[in-house]
């Protein structure tokens, strides 16, 4: 049950850091390729604002990844009453990161709305 946990919270926080280094990484290529087009300013910072909240997003998932392991260290020296409170911030962390690629999200839609619709 244990390893199955732990797999379990590993697999959820590595599909964090997938979805938003991907979501990153293609705004990048987007930022990229429309920098030679002369954007507006605006449209530049409304997507360097969603590329920032997904960085945070992966970054919030590294840490989260590694608090899974403090976790399940701390309930194998029978630290339980420490490891629940470890456990209650992987979760917020997870839910942190989530909540980072939803905003981002939004800030892309929001900036190519306000880039292709005059």
């Amino acid at each position: 049950m244990e390893t199955a946990l732990i797999n379990l919270s590993q697999n959820a926080f590595k599909t964090i850091i997938i979805i938003n280094g991907g979501a990153a990484v293609a705004l990048l290529a987007f930022l990229g390729n429309i920098w030679a087009k002369d954007p507006s300013l605006e449209v530049v910072i409304s997507i360097a604002s969603a590329i920032s909240l997904f960085s945070i997003g992966v970054l919030v998932g590294a840490l989260g990844s590694g608090m899974v392991y403090v976790c399940n260290y701390l309930y194998a020296i029978n630290k339980s009453s420490t490891a629940t409170k470890f456990h209650i911030l992987t979760a917020v962390l997870a839910i942190g990161a989530y909540v980072c690629f939803g905003l981002g999200a939004y800030s892309a839609h929001s900036s190519f709305l306000t880039g292709f619709i005059k």
